[in-house]
């Protein structure tokens, strides 16, 4: 048996909230939102299996609840940078504290236009933790839709990806946004290191020459650098607001350690 919140059809069968009483189901927000397709026999969950359905807390602190039995272990990798359980703390921590000292408060919604680089993850438990939302917008969303949705959100402040298809269609959705104060801009690889970075570069040579030769995998480095100089030029050349900033310039903005 399945759950119907909204009154809808799945498979052309109306679900309901209990099978017995043919109670019919509320909104995802009187319930929990999760639960929409999921079997009503709860009372015949293990405590384990019950436990992940506790939604009675944020994000972060639900994080840490259900794998504080795992140990420090790896939890994922990103451009060859690993991040155990005790680093994701760490990174989650840093950006309460950045969010607090920019004044984000509960309720707030905070948009990002990101692709999947770990940093949104770590946001989007710091906020949840906060008790503010975050509100997630497509990395290939159209420019008037951008505009809505910033200005239906009230959005202060919106965090993108600096690549050009996104920088250049944010340039173009942030004309006329009534409360948006800063686009802070995160490169795919901000969170590598230097030495990260190189042995990143090196990895993805190795790769594309398909080779161990030196003057070859030597070549494809030059190739992906002269690439991606580009790349930062052409998404610079879209940053004419005045309320784009790069991710660096508004940490220290902030003067928050790391």
């Amino acid at each position: 048996m399945k759950i119907n919140i909204n009154k809808e059809k799945f498979n052309g069968e109306t679900f309901i909230l209990d099978k017995e009483t043919r109670i019919e189901g509320r909104l995802a927000s009187d319930i929990k939102p999760w639960l929409k397709y999921y079997d009503t026999d709860v009372k015949n969950y293990s405590d384990e299996k019950k436990a992940y359905l506790d939604t009675n807390m944020n994000t972060y602190d639900y994080f840490l609840k259900v794998t504080k039995e795992y140990g420090n272990i790896l939890m994922l990798s990103y451009c060859g940078k690993n991040y155990t359980r005790e680093d994701v703390i760490n990174e989650v921590e840093k950006y309460i504290k950045r969010f607090n000292k920019i004044g984000i408060q509960k309720g707030d919604i905070i948009s990002f236009m990101m692709l999947n680089n770990p940093d949104i993850i770590f946001m989007w438990m710091a906020l949840s933790k906060i008790g503010a939302i975050s509100n997630l917008i497509k990395f290939d969303e159209a420019e008037d839709r951008i505009n809505d949705i910033l200005n239906k959100t009230k959005s202060k402040y919106l965090f993108i990806n600096d690549i050009p298809m996104i920088t250049e269609k944010v340039s173009k959705g942030i004309i006329n946004t009534n409360h948006l104060e800063k686009v802070i801009c995160l490169s795919l690889f901000e969170s590598l290191n230097k030495v990260e970075k190189v042995q990143m570069l090196i990895d993805n040579a190795k790769l594309k020459a398909n080779s161990n030769n030196i003057k070859e995998i030597t070549k494809e480095i030059e190739t992906i650098l002269s690439n991606m100089k580009k790349q930062n030029q052409e998404s610079n050349s879209y940053k004419k607001d005045k309320r784009f900033i790069s991710y660096k310039e508004w940490k220290k903005l902030l003067m928050v350690e790391n």
